[in-house]
Order: structure tokens, then sequence, then C-alpha cells
């Protein structure tokens, strides 16, 4: 299925009227595609993270290794329905080792540990190609939901990734609210 068919799909099955917005994309190699863009929804699902799941430990990079193993042991290789689309994603070992490979401060390694309520209370925000032309890549999903960390707010960005065995969580990214204006203004 193409992206294109495939967003016209989700938002015929959101009952919206009117045209997609989108822009083009050329590849590399010379293809030229378009991208098509989910509107965005202003009311985004709360998730929220324990603040003090680390308390007594001084490292970030004990922090990392306590993450991965519960990581692993609690949703690698498990399916998760998010409930805006519908769609199941699974956690891949590659998914749990992306997202570690930056999570540098920790919050990013407390949202780590709520991945599965962050997959399940997404909107879909963006369906598009995947900008590597990688032929086993069908497309790239974007999703966001807001995480609040004790006092802390943030937009979560997802990555998913369909593949010929389906849809995997590849990734996120914190971006941090100002508490007055409501607004982004740095990624983690």
């Amino acid at each position: 299925m193409t992206t294109a068919v495939l967003c016209i799909q989700l938002e015929k099955s959101r009952k919206k009227k009117g045209r997609l917005p989108f822009k083009i994309i050329t590849f590399k190699d010379g293809r030229r595609e378009k991208v098509y863009y989910i509107p965005k929804n202003p009311n985004l699902p709360l998730v929220r993270a324990p603040a003090n799941t680390f308390s007594g430990i001084e490292s970030i990079r004990d922090i990392q290794k306590k993450v991965l193993l519960f990581a692993r042991n609690t949703m690698q290789g498990k399916l998760f329905k998010n409930i805006d689309t519908g769609y199941e994603i699974r956690i891949s070992r590659d998914g749990i080792d992306e997202v570690l490979s930056h999570a540098s401060k920790i919050d990013h390694c407390l949202s780590i540990m709520v991945i599965p309520k962050i997959l399940e209370q997404s909107k879909l925000l963006s369906v598009e190609p995947d900008k590597n032309g990688n032929e086993n890549v069908k497309a790239i999903y974007r999703m966001r939901c807001l995480l609040e960390i004790g006092q802390k707010h943030y937009v979560v960005e997802s990555v998913i990734k369909e593949t010929v065995e389906g849809k995997k969580y590849y990734d996120h990214h914190l971006i941090k609210k100002e508490p007055a204006s409501g607004g982004a203004h740095s990624h983690d």
C-alpha cells in the first residue's frame, strides 16, 4: 500500500473532509514523493512517568543499565495497541537500543520506562516514506503525546517503522514544554 493511499484511508476513517497537507521530498536517487501529514490534534493525551524511580543511583550510566534491563525484560518483543489508529506496534531490541543510545538525561531514561503507555496513547501525526529509500521499510509513522514527569512537561514524538514484519517502535524524542506558554523549546 502506498503512503498516499494509507493517509487517505486514515483520513477517511477519521471522517474528516478536505485535502491532506503535503510536501514534496526528493530522494538521493532522484525519486520524488509526496509526504502527507495528518492534521495535528491540539488535545494530545497525557502519559505520566514516576519522577523518583532512580533515587539513590548516582551515574547516568548506571541508570541506563537499569533501564536497559527493565526494557528488555518487560517490553522487548511485545505488542502494544495504539488507541488512535488500532495499530499493533512491537517493541524490538533495535528500538530499545536506539532510544537508549541518546538517553543522556534522567527524564529521557524515565520516558523509556513508559514506552508501552506512550505507544498506546499517542496520536498519529504523519505517515512518510523512508527517507533513506530502504526497501524493507514501507512507511514511517510519527506519533505524539504529552508526558509528565513530576512537575516537568514534554511532548513525546515517537517514530514507528512499518516493515514486512509489521509495525515496530524505533525511537522517541522529548520536546520540553515551557510552563507559561505551553510552547516547545528544547529537544532531549
